[in-house]
């Protein structure tokens, strides 16, 4: 459901949900991959030292559903990647990382320590229907610095399909850094591409204040 769509009697719902969790001093934390990346233990030991016996749940929601997740109130906060659509949410800062190349160990490319844009010239990426154009495209890297198409292969709606797509064939994926080492596997690679832009990860709030989700926004700081 796209976010536009999301009718009003919905967001009222998903801001009753948010209320009732944080009034039970419980928080329910979004993510799709590697929640903070190297930072998540540090954020949620000072968050359960701000907010002593709060009840924390890590729930994970699909690619294309970060904002919405926060909206529906299927959870409270979420963390995430961008591109984001903030017009209904605040976003906070957690980490910048490279974007890397993830394929299969036997891959052409895999023989390189590092990559630049211009070698995914002939390759074939992992593509998805589930999230917005823009998000799809940003992490497709379409088009390429020069101007040049993408060759899209399978369709992937998650990490670990679009893992085992790499895995089991010449297909790649660019993802992102903190991957590496939550995904670490022998039979794929990751390489950094090392003249593309960055990618973050963000803390994605409702508009309104809650002490939990504030105690959150401090810890990420």
């Amino acid at each position: 459901m796209a976010i536009n769509l999301l009718s009003v009697h919905d967001q009222a719902i998903g801001v009753v949900r948010r209320h009732r969790r944080a009034a039970q001093q419980q928080i329910r934390i979004g993510f799709f991959a590697t929640v903070a990346g190297s930072r998540t233990r540090e954020i949620l030991d000072k968050l359960r030292n701000a907010v002593p016996g709060i009840k924390i749940e890590l729930v994970q929601v699909g690619w294309g559903e970060q904002v919405l997740a926060i909206l529906d109130g299927r959870v409270d906060v979420v963390f995430a990647r961008p591109p984001l659509d903030t017009t209904h949410i605040r976003a906070f800062p957690v980490l910048t990382e490279q974007r890397v190349l993830a394929m299969s160990a036997n891959h052409r490319l895999a023989a390189k320590s590092e990559l630049k844009a211009s070698d995914l010239a002939e390759v074939v990426q992992v593509d998805t229907d589930n999230v917005p154009e823009g998000w799809r495209r940003w992490w497709s890297v379409d088009p390429r610095p020069d101007g040049s198409p993408v060759t899209y292969g399978p369709l992937v709606h998650g990490v670990e399909e679009m893992l085992e797509v790499v895995a089991t064939s010449d297909v790649v994926a660019v993802t992102a850094e903190s991957l590496v080492a939550a995904f670490s596997r022998q039979d794929i690679v990751y390489r950094p591409i090392s003249d593309i832009d960055p990618t973050q990860i963000v803390l994605i709030t409702p508009l309104e204040e809650r002490v939990t989700i504030n105690a959150l926004v401090h810890a990420v700081r």
